[in-house]
């Protein structure tokens, strides 16, 4: 844990009101998203057979399971519960 013990004393440096805080948990990761804010599900054009679910910021293990849905949905050819246009990778590769 010497990385999350740096970042919490980097931390208390700025925000040294937190010393009287008590933490439930401390985590640390990327939290990759995409330009426009809405992630990429679906075929990456140009690229046979290369399927994308990423970019969801903080939501993905939260939205993982309907964005599962919405993969399996698209493999197996049929209509996904939501317009998917708004998240269709193609909008990052144009």
């Amino acid at each position: 844990m010497p990385i999350v013990r740096r970042m919490l004393e980097r931390a208390l440096r700025f925000l040294p009101g937190l010393r009287d805080l008590q933490a439930l948990r401390i985590w640390t990761g990327f939290r990759p998203d995409s330009l426009d804010g809405l992630p990429y599900i679906g075929r990456v054009p140009g690229c046979p057979g290369l399927w994308v679910a990423a970019g969801h910021e903080g939501l993905g293990v939260t939205t993982s399971l309907g964005t599962a849905r919405l993969l399996v949905d698209q493999f197996l050819g049929r209509e996904p519960a939501l317009d998917l246009g708004p998240y269709d990778p193609a909008r990052a590769v144009a």
